[in-house]
């Protein structure tokens, strides 16, 4: 399968919930929460740059992520995918090709500590050809920011 990442101003509300319900346990096991009403106002915040995932195929929304980008790097603050396995395609060429493309050259993941996203980010995404993952850094109450520069590849 191939997919798309489009930036959007708005969420398909059906799609959004149909995702948020498969995942909330990941959720909160990444975040520390799973209030829906306080994961979606994430998507709406004032400056963030808000994505769309697309199966190419058919045309399927199967994941959105947001956050805010300053001095060139993408802030994640929240990602939602309808699989693992589409994240970890999505987290690979389709996003890499869209941060290229508009000028991020680092993105910037918080998570609480041996969660599924932490492995994930300390990993490179499972893509160390087009991310280098940096030293964690201990935000507080076992948050952790984890930054990837982006390759230029």
């Amino acid at each position: 399968m191939s997919y798309i990442i489009n930036q959007v101003n708005g969420l398909n509300e059906e799609k959004f919930l149909e995702l948020y319900e498969t995942n909330k346990e990941t959720i909160e096991q990444n975040t520390g929460h799973s209030s829906f009403e306080n994961f979606r106002s994430k998507f709406f915040e004032v400056n963030n740059t808000t994505v769309e995932a697309v199966d190419s195929e058919t045309g399927e929304v199967v994941g959105y992520g947001t956050g805010m980008v300053h001095d060139h790097n993408w802030l994640l603050i929240a990602l939602i995918t309808k699989t693992t396995q589409i994240f970890m395609q999505l987290s690979g060429r389709p996003m890499h090709t869209f941060m290229i493309a508009n000028g991020i050259n680092s993105i910037s993941t918080m998570c609480i500590k041996d969660s599924p996203m932490y492995d994930v980010a300390i990993n490179a995404g499972g893509h160390p050809d087009l991310y280098l993952p940096q030293e964690p850094i201990e935000l507080q109450n076992n948050f952790f920011n984890i930054r990837q520069i982006v390759l230029d590849v």
